[in-house]
Protein backbone atom coordinates (compact mmCIF):
# COMPACT_ATOMS: atom_id res chain seq x y z
CA UNK A 1 0.00 0.00 0.00
CA UNK A 2 1.22 3.47 -0.85
CA UNK A 3 -0.67 5.35 1.87
CA UNK A 4 -1.72 4.74 5.42
CA UNK A 5 -5.32 4.71 6.53
CA UNK A 6 -6.15 7.48 9.01
CA UNK A 7 -6.76 6.03 12.45
CA UNK A 8 -8.25 7.50 15.58
CA UNK A 9 -6.68 7.58 19.02
CA UNK A 10 -8.96 4.76 20.12
CA UNK A 11 -7.57 2.50 17.40
CA UNK A 12 -3.99 3.24 18.41
CA UNK A 13 -4.86 2.52 22.02
CA UNK A 14 -6.45 -0.75 20.87
CA UNK A 15 -3.17 -1.68 19.17
CA UNK A 16 -1.28 -1.01 22.40
CA UNK A 17 -3.81 -3.04 24.36
CA UNK A 18 -3.41 -5.89 21.86
CA UNK A 19 0.37 -5.76 22.40
CA UNK A 20 0.19 -5.29 26.17
CA UNK A 21 1.99 -8.54 26.90
CA UNK A 22 4.89 -7.55 24.67
CA UNK A 23 5.12 -4.14 26.37
CA UNK A 24 5.08 -5.77 29.80
CA UNK A 25 7.70 -8.34 28.74
CA UNK A 26 10.18 -5.76 27.37
CA UNK A 27 9.54 -3.33 30.24
CA UNK A 28 10.04 -6.08 32.84
CA UNK A 29 13.39 -7.08 31.32
CA UNK A 30 14.60 -3.48 31.15
CA UNK A 31 13.31 -2.74 34.67
CA UNK A 32 15.05 -5.76 36.13
CA UNK A 33 18.34 -4.79 34.45
CA UNK A 34 17.95 -1.20 35.66
CA UNK A 35 17.32 -2.31 39.23
CA UNK A 36 20.45 -4.45 39.09
CA UNK A 37 22.52 -1.46 37.93
CA UNK A 38 20.95 0.89 40.52
CA UNK A 39 21.52 -1.62 43.30
CA UNK A 40 25.20 -1.85 42.38
CA UNK A 41 25.75 1.90 42.68
CA UNK A 42 27.54 2.51 45.99
CA UNK A 43 26.47 5.19 48.46
CA UNK A 44 28.39 8.46 48.37
CA UNK A 45 29.33 10.45 51.48
CA UNK A 46 30.11 14.16 51.33
CA UNK A 47 32.46 15.98 53.66
CA UNK A 48 32.48 19.79 53.72
CA UNK A 49 34.67 22.56 55.08
CA UNK A 50 34.53 26.35 54.99
CA UNK A 51 37.24 28.96 55.28
CA UNK A 52 37.07 32.72 55.77
CA UNK A 53 39.40 35.03 53.86
CA UNK A 54 40.79 37.85 55.97
CA UNK A 55 39.79 41.21 54.52
CA UNK A 56 42.29 43.55 52.84
CA UNK A 57 42.38 47.30 52.46
CA UNK A 58 40.63 48.99 49.55
CA UNK A 59 43.91 49.19 47.59
CA UNK A 60 44.84 45.56 48.10
CA UNK A 61 41.77 43.79 46.67
CA UNK A 62 43.38 42.86 43.34
CA UNK A 63 46.51 41.56 45.00
CA UNK A 64 44.51 39.46 47.42
CA UNK A 65 42.35 38.06 44.60
CA UNK A 66 45.49 37.03 42.70
CA UNK A 67 46.91 35.33 45.80
CA UNK A 68 43.67 33.41 46.41
CA UNK A 69 43.52 32.31 42.75
CA UNK A 70 47.15 31.14 42.97
CA UNK A 71 46.43 29.08 46.10
CA UNK A 72 43.37 27.45 44.50
CA UNK A 73 45.33 26.63 41.36
CA UNK A 74 48.01 24.96 43.48
CA UNK A 75 45.37 22.98 45.41
CA UNK A 76 43.84 21.61 42.19
CA UNK A 77 47.13 21.26 40.33
CA UNK A 78 48.04 17.99 38.68
CA UNK A 79 50.97 17.34 41.02
CA UNK A 80 48.84 17.82 44.14
CA UNK A 81 45.93 15.72 42.89
CA UNK A 82 48.22 12.94 41.67
CA UNK A 83 49.68 12.60 45.17
CA UNK A 84 46.18 12.34 46.67
CA UNK A 85 45.13 9.74 44.09
CA UNK A 86 48.18 7.62 44.87
CA UNK A 87 47.85 8.01 48.64
CA UNK A 88 44.13 7.20 48.86
CA UNK A 89 44.08 4.76 45.89
CA UNK A 90 41.40 6.68 43.99
CA UNK A 91 42.47 5.52 40.52
CA UNK A 92 39.98 3.26 38.79
CA UNK A 93 41.15 0.14 36.93
CA UNK A 94 40.02 1.41 33.52
CA UNK A 95 41.54 4.93 33.64
CA UNK A 96 45.02 6.34 33.42
CA UNK A 97 46.55 8.94 35.70
CA UNK A 98 45.48 11.93 33.60
CA UNK A 99 41.87 10.77 33.51
CA UNK A 100 41.91 10.18 37.28
CA UNK A 101 43.28 13.68 37.87
CA UNK A 102 40.60 15.25 35.68
CA UNK A 103 37.87 13.26 37.44
CA UNK A 104 39.12 14.19 40.92
CA UNK A 105 39.40 17.87 39.91
CA UNK A 106 35.70 17.81 38.97
CA UNK A 107 34.70 15.98 42.16
CA UNK A 108 36.40 18.54 44.44
CA UNK A 109 34.07 21.54 44.67
CA UNK A 110 35.69 24.89 45.45
CA UNK A 111 33.15 27.71 45.70
CA UNK A 112 34.26 31.28 46.37
CA UNK A 113 31.78 33.81 47.77
CA UNK A 114 32.33 37.51 47.13
CA UNK A 115 31.54 40.24 49.62
CA UNK A 116 28.24 41.97 48.83
CA UNK A 117 29.37 45.57 49.38
CA UNK A 118 32.21 47.60 47.91
CA UNK A 119 35.04 46.85 47.59
CA UNK A 120 34.19 43.32 46.50
CA UNK A 121 36.73 40.60 47.12
CA UNK A 122 36.63 36.89 48.04
CA UNK A 123 35.08 36.61 51.49
CA UNK A 124 34.85 32.86 52.07
CA UNK A 125 35.72 29.56 50.41
CA UNK A 126 33.49 26.47 50.65
CA UNK A 127 35.05 23.08 49.89
CA UNK A 128 33.23 19.77 49.48
CA UNK A 129 34.16 16.28 48.28
CA UNK A 130 32.21 13.07 47.84
CA UNK A 131 33.49 9.52 48.13
CA UNK A 132 32.06 6.08 48.75
CA UNK A 133 34.17 5.85 51.91
CA UNK A 134 33.31 8.53 54.52
CA UNK A 135 36.78 8.31 56.11
CA UNK A 136 38.43 8.89 52.73
CA UNK A 137 36.22 11.91 52.07
CA UNK A 138 37.16 13.46 55.42
CA UNK A 139 40.88 12.71 55.14
CA UNK A 140 41.20 14.02 51.59
CA UNK A 141 39.37 17.22 52.51
CA UNK A 142 41.63 17.56 55.55
CA UNK A 143 44.66 17.43 53.23
CA UNK A 144 43.15 20.17 51.06
CA UNK A 145 42.53 22.39 54.09
CA UNK A 146 46.10 21.70 55.22
CA UNK A 147 47.31 23.10 51.90
CA UNK A 148 45.47 26.35 52.62
CA UNK A 149 47.15 26.47 56.02
CA UNK A 150 50.52 25.92 54.38
CA UNK A 151 49.65 28.74 51.99
CA UNK A 152 49.14 30.99 55.04
CA UNK A 153 52.72 30.38 56.12
CA UNK A 154 54.07 30.86 52.60
CA UNK A 155 52.17 34.12 52.12
CA UNK A 156 53.27 35.35 55.54
CA UNK A 157 56.90 34.58 54.70
CA UNK A 158 56.56 36.24 51.31
CA UNK A 159 55.13 39.36 52.91
CA UNK A 160 57.96 39.48 55.45
CA UNK A 161 60.58 38.94 52.73
CA UNK A 162 58.99 41.67 50.62
CA UNK A 163 59.07 44.13 53.50
CA UNK A 164 62.70 43.27 54.25
CA UNK A 165 63.62 43.63 50.61
CA UNK A 166 61.94 47.04 50.40
CA UNK A 167 63.67 48.21 53.58
CA UNK A 168 67.02 46.89 52.35
CA UNK A 169 66.66 48.64 49.01
CA UNK A 170 65.59 51.87 50.71
CA UNK A 171 68.65 51.68 52.95
CA UNK A 172 70.90 51.17 49.92
CA UNK A 173 69.32 54.11 48.10
CA UNK A 174 69.76 56.30 51.18
CA UNK A 175 73.46 55.38 51.25
CA UNK A 176 73.79 56.15 47.55
CA UNK A 177 72.07 59.48 47.96
CA UNK A 178 74.35 60.33 50.86
CA UNK A 179 77.43 59.42 48.81
CA UNK A 180 76.21 61.56 45.92
CA UNK A 181 75.71 64.43 48.33
CA UNK A 182 79.26 64.02 49.66
CA UNK A 183 80.83 63.61 46.20
CA UNK A 184 80.90 67.33 45.34
CA UNK A 185 83.52 69.91 44.57
CA UNK A 186 84.86 72.65 46.75
CA UNK A 187 83.00 75.27 44.72
CA UNK A 188 79.65 73.58 45.35
CA UNK A 189 80.38 73.38 49.09
CA UNK A 190 81.21 77.05 49.17
CA UNK A 191 78.19 78.15 47.12
CA UNK A 192 75.48 76.18 48.89
CA UNK A 193 76.61 75.27 52.41
CA UNK A 194 73.30 75.92 54.08
CA UNK A 195 71.24 73.96 51.55
CA UNK A 196 73.60 70.99 51.89
CA UNK A 197 73.12 70.92 55.63
CA UNK A 198 69.40 71.48 55.43
CA UNK A 199 68.66 68.86 52.72
CA UNK A 200 68.79 65.70 54.92
CA UNK A 201 66.68 67.34 57.60
CA UNK A 202 64.19 68.57 55.04
CA UNK A 203 63.88 65.11 53.48
CA UNK A 204 63.43 63.52 56.89
CA UNK A 205 60.73 66.04 57.76
CA UNK A 206 58.94 65.42 54.44
CA UNK A 207 59.16 61.64 54.93
CA UNK A 208 57.70 61.93 58.44
CA UNK A 209 54.91 64.17 57.14
CA UNK A 210 54.14 61.71 54.32
CA UNK A 211 53.93 58.85 56.82
CA UNK A 212 51.51 60.85 58.96
CA UNK A 213 49.35 61.73 55.95
CA UNK A 214 49.35 58.09 54.80
CA UNK A 215 48.07 57.02 58.19
CA UNK A 216 45.37 59.68 58.07
CA UNK A 217 44.36 58.72 54.53
CA UNK A 218 44.08 55.07 55.51
CA UNK A 219 41.95 55.90 58.55
CA UNK A 220 39.67 58.17 56.52
CA UNK A 221 39.17 55.51 53.84
CA UNK A 222 38.15 52.97 56.45
CA UNK A 223 35.78 55.45 58.08
CA UNK A 224 34.20 56.38 54.73
CA UNK A 225 33.63 52.70 53.87
CA UNK A 226 31.97 52.09 57.23
CA UNK A 227 29.96 55.33 56.92
CA UNK A 228 28.61 54.30 53.49
CA UNK A 229 27.54 50.96 54.89
CA UNK A 230 25.69 52.65 57.75
CA UNK A 231 24.04 55.09 55.30
CA UNK A 232 22.76 52.20 53.18
CA UNK A 233 21.29 50.50 56.23
CA UNK A 234 19.73 53.73 57.49
CA UNK A 235 18.29 54.48 54.06
CA UNK A 236 16.57 51.09 54.03
CA UNK A 237 15.17 51.78 57.49
CA UNK A 238 13.90 55.19 56.39
CA UNK A 239 12.23 53.75 53.30
CA UNK A 240 10.63 50.99 55.33
CA UNK A 241 9.31 53.54 57.78
CA UNK A 242 8.03 55.70 54.91
CA UNK A 243 6.08 52.88 53.27
CA UNK A 244 4.70 51.40 56.48
CA UNK A 245 0.97 51.94 56.90
CA UNK A 246 1.24 51.96 60.66
CA UNK A 247 3.87 54.70 60.54
CA UNK A 248 1.64 56.94 58.36
CA UNK A 249 -1.65 56.34 60.15
CA UNK A 250 -1.09 59.13 62.69
CA UNK A 251 0.51 61.69 60.28
CA UNK A 252 -1.25 64.38 58.19
CA UNK A 253 -0.16 62.61 55.06
CA UNK A 254 -1.87 59.40 56.16
CA UNK A 255 -5.06 61.23 57.08
CA UNK A 256 -5.10 62.89 53.66
CA UNK A 257 -4.70 59.53 51.94
CA UNK A 258 -7.61 58.12 53.92
CA UNK A 259 -9.75 61.16 53.08
CA UNK A 260 -8.84 60.84 49.39
CA UNK A 261 -9.92 57.19 49.36
CA UNK A 262 -13.24 58.08 51.01
CA UNK A 263 -13.93 60.89 48.52
CA UNK A 264 -13.09 58.69 45.53
CA UNK A 265 -15.46 55.99 46.76
CA UNK A 266 -18.17 58.59 47.44
CA UNK A 267 -17.70 60.18 44.01
CA UNK A 268 -17.90 56.79 42.32
CA UNK A 269 -21.19 56.15 44.07
CA UNK A 270 -22.56 59.59 43.10
CA UNK A 271 -21.73 59.22 39.42
CA UNK A 272 -23.99 56.16 39.21
CA UNK A 273 -26.93 58.09 40.69
CA UNK A 274 -26.53 61.76 39.67
CA UNK A 275 -25.34 63.80 36.72
CA UNK A 276 -22.15 65.85 36.59
CA UNK A 277 -24.10 69.06 37.35
CA UNK A 278 -25.47 67.72 40.61
CA UNK A 279 -24.30 69.78 43.64
CA UNK A 280 -23.19 66.67 45.52
CA UNK A 281 -20.95 65.59 42.62
CA UNK A 282 -19.53 69.10 42.23
CA UNK A 283 -18.83 69.38 45.98
CA UNK A 284 -17.14 65.95 46.11
CA UNK A 285 -14.91 66.82 43.16
CA UNK A 286 -13.93 70.11 44.76
CA UNK A 287 -12.98 68.41 48.02
CA UNK A 288 -11.00 65.76 46.12
CA UNK A 289 -9.06 68.46 44.24
CA UNK A 290 -8.21 70.21 47.52
CA UNK A 291 -6.99 66.94 49.07
CA UNK A 292 -4.84 66.23 45.98
CA UNK A 293 -3.34 69.71 46.21
CA UNK A 294 -2.39 69.19 49.87
CA UNK A 295 -0.89 65.77 49.12
CA UNK A 296 1.17 67.29 46.30
CA UNK A 297 2.42 69.99 48.66
CA UNK A 298 3.47 67.40 51.23
CA UNK A 299 5.21 65.35 48.55
CA UNK A 300 7.17 68.40 47.45
CA UNK A 301 8.15 69.03 51.06
CA UNK A 302 9.70 65.57 51.58
CA UNK A 303 6.78 63.78 53.16
CA UNK A 304 5.69 61.83 50.08
CA UNK A 305 5.35 58.19 49.64
CA UNK A 306 8.75 57.86 48.01
CA UNK A 307 10.67 59.11 51.03
CA UNK A 308 10.43 59.18 54.79
CA UNK A 309 8.80 61.92 56.78
CA UNK A 310 11.24 64.80 57.22
CA UNK A 311 10.55 64.87 60.96
CA UNK A 312 10.90 61.17 61.54
CA UNK A 313 13.87 59.91 63.61
CA UNK A 314 15.02 57.73 60.71
CA UNK A 315 15.24 60.72 58.35
CA UNK A 316 17.09 62.85 60.88
CA UNK A 317 19.62 60.08 61.48
CA UNK A 318 19.98 59.56 57.72
CA UNK A 319 20.72 63.24 57.12
CA UNK A 320 23.19 63.27 60.00
CA UNK A 321 25.06 60.31 58.50
CA UNK A 322 25.15 62.01 55.11
CA UNK A 323 26.60 65.19 56.62
CA UNK A 324 29.24 63.14 58.40
CA UNK A 325 30.08 61.34 55.14
CA UNK A 326 30.47 64.67 53.35
CA UNK A 327 32.83 65.88 56.06
CA UNK A 328 34.91 62.70 55.86
CA UNK A 329 35.13 62.89 52.07
CA UNK A 330 36.23 66.52 52.29
CA UNK A 331 38.93 65.61 54.83
CA UNK A 332 40.07 62.76 52.61
CA UNK A 333 40.32 65.01 49.55
CA UNK A 334 42.32 67.61 51.48
CA UNK A 335 44.59 64.89 52.85
CA UNK A 336 45.17 63.45 49.38
CA UNK A 337 46.00 66.87 47.98
CA UNK A 338 48.43 67.58 50.82
CA UNK A 339 49.98 64.12 50.37
CA UNK A 340 50.38 64.66 46.62
CA UNK A 341 52.09 68.01 47.18
CA UNK A 342 54.51 66.59 49.72
CA UNK A 343 55.34 63.58 47.52
CA UNK A 344 55.95 65.92 44.60
CA UNK A 345 58.16 68.07 46.79
CA UNK A 346 60.08 65.02 47.99
CA UNK A 347 60.52 63.64 44.46
CA UNK A 348 61.53 67.02 43.00
CA UNK A 349 63.86 68.06 45.81
CA UNK A 350 67.04 69.30 44.10
CA UNK A 351 70.49 68.06 44.87
CA UNK A 352 71.97 70.86 46.95
CA UNK A 353 75.50 69.54 46.97
CA UNK A 354 75.91 69.30 43.19
CA UNK A 355 76.55 72.17 40.86
CA UNK A 356 76.57 72.46 37.11
CA UNK A 357 78.54 75.66 37.07
CA UNK A 358 81.80 73.93 36.14
CA UNK A 359 82.79 73.48 32.53
CA UNK A 360 84.23 70.59 30.63
CA UNK A 361 84.41 67.14 32.13
CA UNK A 362 83.50 68.44 35.57
CA UNK A 363 80.23 69.81 34.23
CA UNK A 364 79.34 66.53 32.53
CA UNK A 365 80.11 64.66 35.73
CA UNK A 366 77.86 67.01 37.72
CA UNK A 367 75.02 66.60 35.23
CA UNK A 368 75.31 62.81 35.38
CA UNK A 369 75.40 62.88 39.17
CA UNK A 370 72.30 65.04 39.28
CA UNK A 371 70.44 62.68 36.89
CA UNK A 372 71.41 59.69 39.04
CA UNK A 373 70.27 61.58 42.13
CA UNK A 374 66.87 62.30 40.55
CA UNK A 375 66.46 58.68 39.48
CA UNK A 376 67.27 57.39 42.96
CA UNK A 377 64.92 59.96 44.50
CA UNK A 378 62.00 58.78 42.35
CA UNK A 379 62.81 55.15 43.17
CA UNK A 380 62.98 56.03 46.87
CA UNK A 381 59.54 57.71 46.67
CA UNK A 382 58.05 54.62 44.97
CA UNK A 383 59.54 52.36 47.63
CA UNK A 384 58.05 54.56 50.34
CA UNK A 385 54.59 54.17 48.75
CA UNK A 386 55.05 50.42 48.52
CA UNK A 387 56.17 50.23 52.13
CA UNK A 388 53.10 52.21 53.11
CA UNK A 389 50.84 49.78 51.19
CA UNK A 390 52.45 46.81 52.94
CA UNK A 391 52.02 48.52 56.28
CA UNK A 392 48.34 49.18 55.51
CA UNK A 393 47.80 45.53 54.61
CA UNK A 394 49.42 44.34 57.84
CA UNK A 395 47.38 46.87 59.83
CA UNK A 396 44.16 45.76 58.15
CA UNK A 397 44.26 42.06 58.93
CA UNK A 398 47.19 41.77 61.27
CA UNK A 399 50.74 40.73 60.63
CA UNK A 400 50.35 37.39 62.38
CA UNK A 401 46.74 36.74 61.33
CA UNK A 402 46.42 34.02 58.65
CA UNK A 403 44.77 34.85 55.35
CA UNK A 404 42.67 31.65 55.38
CA UNK A 405 40.96 30.89 58.68
CA UNK A 406 39.13 27.57 59.03
CA UNK A 407 35.57 28.09 60.27
CA UNK A 408 34.19 24.56 59.74
CA UNK A 409 36.78 21.80 59.76
CA UNK A 410 36.22 18.70 57.59
CA UNK A 411 33.83 16.36 59.37
CA UNK A 412 33.13 12.65 59.12
CA UNK A 413 29.80 12.25 57.27
CA UNK A 414 27.35 9.90 58.93
CA UNK A 415 24.63 9.72 56.26
CA UNK A 416 24.93 9.35 52.51
CA UNK A 417 23.99 12.12 50.11
CA UNK A 418 23.71 9.98 46.98
CA UNK A 419 22.28 8.11 45.21
CA UNK A 420 18.55 8.78 45.54
CA UNK A 421 17.48 5.23 44.72
CA UNK A 422 13.76 5.99 44.80
CA UNK A 423 14.13 8.66 42.15
CA UNK A 424 16.41 6.45 40.07
CA UNK A 425 13.88 3.63 40.18
CA UNK A 426 11.12 5.94 39.01
CA UNK A 427 13.33 7.01 36.11
CA UNK A 428 14.07 3.35 35.38
CA UNK A 429 10.33 2.59 35.27
CA UNK A 430 9.74 5.40 32.78
CA UNK A 431 12.70 4.28 30.66
CA UNK A 432 11.43 0.68 30.66
CA UNK A 433 7.92 1.66 29.54
CA UNK A 434 9.39 3.87 26.84
CA UNK A 435 11.50 1.00 25.53
CA UNK A 436 8.45 -1.27 25.46
CA UNK A 437 6.48 1.31 23.47
CA UNK A 438 9.37 1.71 21.02
CA UNK A 439 9.51 -2.07 20.43
CA UNK A 440 5.74 -2.19 19.80
CA UNK A 441 6.00 0.80 17.48
CA UNK A 442 8.78 -0.90 15.49
CA UNK A 443 6.67 -4.05 15.12
CA UNK A 444 3.33 -2.42 14.38
CA UNK A 445 4.50 0.32 12.02
CA UNK A 446 4.87 -1.97 8.96
CA UNK A 447 1.46 -3.51 9.79
CA UNK A 448 -0.26 -0.15 9.30
CA UNK A 449 0.19 -0.41 5.52
CA UNK A 450 -1.46 -3.86 5.30
CA UNK A 451 -5.10 -4.91 5.05
CA UNK A 452 -5.98 -6.48 8.38
CA UNK A 453 -9.63 -5.75 9.18
CA UNK A 454 -12.92 -4.60 7.64
CA UNK A 455 -11.97 -0.93 7.99
CA UNK A 456 -8.89 -1.48 5.82
CA UNK A 457 -11.00 -3.27 3.17
CA UNK A 458 -13.49 -0.43 3.10
CA UNK A 459 -10.70 2.21 2.85
CA UNK A 460 -8.38 0.57 0.31
CA UNK A 461 -10.86 -1.45 -1.82
CA UNK A 462 -14.03 0.59 -1.41
CA UNK A 463 -16.11 -2.62 -1.00
CA UNK A 464 -18.44 -2.97 1.98
CA UNK A 465 -17.98 -5.91 4.36
CA UNK A 466 -21.14 -7.99 4.69
CA UNK A 467 -20.03 -10.21 7.57
CA UNK A 468 -17.15 -11.59 9.63
CA UNK A 469 -16.46 -15.32 9.92
CA UNK A 470 -14.99 -16.18 13.34
CA UNK A 471 -11.94 -18.42 13.54
CA UNK A 472 -12.66 -21.96 14.78
CA UNK A 473 -10.17 -24.62 15.82
CA UNK A 474 -10.46 -28.38 16.00
CA UNK A 475 -9.38 -30.20 19.19
CA UNK A 476 -6.13 -31.19 17.49
CA UNK A 477 -5.43 -27.58 16.49
CA UNK A 478 -6.29 -26.39 19.97
CA UNK A 479 -3.82 -28.87 21.50
CA UNK A 480 -1.16 -27.83 19.01
CA UNK A 481 -1.73 -24.16 19.85
CA UNK A 482 -1.45 -24.91 23.56
CA UNK A 483 1.89 -26.67 23.03
CA UNK A 484 3.10 -23.73 20.96
CA UNK A 485 2.18 -21.33 23.75
CA UNK A 486 4.13 -23.44 26.25
CA UNK A 487 7.13 -23.54 23.93
CA UNK A 488 6.85 -19.77 23.47
CA UNK A 489 6.79 -19.34 27.25
CA UNK A 490 10.00 -21.33 27.74
CA UNK A 491 11.62 -19.49 24.86
CA UNK A 492 10.68 -16.11 26.28
CA UNK A 493 12.02 -17.14 29.71
CA UNK A 494 15.39 -18.10 28.19
CA UNK A 495 15.34 -14.89 26.13
CA UNK A 496 14.68 -12.81 29.25
CA UNK A 497 17.48 -14.60 31.12
CA UNK A 498 19.84 -13.66 28.30
CA UNK A 499 18.60 -10.11 27.77
CA UNK A 500 18.70 -8.98 31.40
CA UNK A 501 22.53 -9.26 31.70
CA UNK A 502 22.89 -7.74 28.23
CA UNK A 503 20.76 -4.73 29.17
CA UNK A 504 22.60 -4.37 32.47
CA UNK A 505 25.96 -4.40 30.65
CA UNK A 506 24.66 -1.79 28.19
CA UNK A 507 23.45 0.48 31.02
CA UNK A 508 26.79 0.15 32.80
CA UNK A 509 28.59 1.12 29.62
CA UNK A 510 26.35 4.14 29.07
CA UNK A 511 26.73 5.23 32.74
CA UNK A 512 23.22 6.74 32.70
CA UNK A 513 22.24 6.00 36.29
CA UNK A 514 25.78 6.56 37.60
CA UNK A 515 25.81 10.09 36.21
CA UNK A 516 22.35 10.85 37.56
CA UNK A 517 23.26 9.41 40.96
CA UNK A 518 26.16 11.86 41.46
CA UNK A 519 24.15 14.98 40.70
Amino acid sequence: MTSIRPRSLVEYLAVLWHRKLLIIFVAAIMLKASFMVIGAIPYSYESRASLVVTGPTADDTQGLGAKIALVMQKVTSRNSLAKMIQHYQLRRPTEDEDAAVQRLRKEIKLETKLREYYPQFPESVAISYRNTNPQTAQLLLTDIVAQFREANEVLKQQSADERQQVEKEMSGIESSLHELSQAQGNDARTALPRMEEASPQARAALAAAIDTLNDRQFALERQITEQKRQINEQENLARAAATSASARAGTPYGLLLLRKAELEAQLKEYTTQYTEKNPKVVQARGQLSEVDRQITRLDAGGGGANGADASSPESREFRSLQRELTRLETDLELTQRDLARKRQALGGMPLPALSVANTGSGSNHAIGARAEYDRLSKRYTWLMEKQDALRKASASYGTNAPMFQVVDAPFLPQTSVAPNRRLLKLLALGLSLLLGLLVVAAIELPQLFLIKDDHDIDFYLGAPVLGLIPETLTPVETSRARRQWIAWGFGLAFLAAALIPAFAWMLNRLQIFQLLANR
